[in-house]
């Protein structure tokens, strides 16, 4: 009998039909191949971090400006930090485990992205944060009706900052600005990315075949 070879590909956030203009993004879930049994991957493709609300009448008024980027899946097995980093921000995961969103009290931050073995740390708000393979990648909800959802994958969930997306390790959730300190936004940290028997040799960055996660398989020689 063969082995059992576990797929789940992750997939971009959930915009709300009736979402805020100023919704930040929830974080990219991350895509992992596994066989059956194993207590490591075969390989993890990291999700991005959401980028920053866009605030029309405020200071995130130009398309340049690199927190409304959004933040790349990174080739490291750590997740990222949030960009750039103002405040109490949350720390990425490493080592398999779930990023951190702020200790902050909920000031429109966004959560913490799943790792393999952990889900994201949210300390005041559980169901915000990605989880990880024991919950089945479930993406983390929104902070708020017409907010962002993270995507399938343990992507984290969003509020005007971004969520850090799933993978390997999880991306670090966002400090969140307060009505009065608009210029304190950032995107969420990415996830990591893993490759059994590889520790180097990738580059970060998505695929350029569509906006959810891909997995080609082929017949071995």
């Amino acid at each position: 009998m063969g082995d059992i070879i576990n797929i789940a590909v992750g997939q971009e956030p959930i915009q709300q039909l009736t979402g805020q203009s100023y919704q930040g993004g929830g974080g990219g879930g991350g895509t992992f191949v596994w066989k059956q049994g194993d207590t490591l991957p075969m390989l993890v493709a990291g999700g991005g971090g959401g980028g920053s609300g866009f605030y029309a009448n405020t200071y995130l008024t130009a398309s340049s400006d690199r927190r409304l980027w959004g933040t790349a899946g990174r080739a490291n097995q750590n997740g990222g930090l949030p960009d750039p980093l103002y405040g109490t921000y949350g720390q990425p995961g490493v080592n398999g485990n779930g990023g951190y969103s702020s200790t902050v009290a909920l000031t429109y931050s966004g959560g913490g992205g799943a790792g393999w073995y952990t889900d994201g740390q949210c300390p005041n708000g559980y169901i915000y944060c990605g989880k990880s393979k024991e919950l089945n990648f479930v993406g983390g909800l929104a902070y708020a009706n017409g907010f962002q959802q993270g995507g399938f994958g343990g992507g984290a969930g969003a509020y005007y900052e971004g969520g850090g997306g799933g993978g390997f390790s999880g991306g670090g959730g966002t400090f969140g600005a307060s009505s009065s300190s608009y210029t304190q936004h950032e995107s969420g940290g990415a996830g990591g990315s893993y490759l059994s028997g590889f520790s180097s040799g990738w580059i970060d960055g998505g695929n350029s075949f569509s906006r959810q996660g891909l997995v080609f398989m082929d017949r071995p020689c």
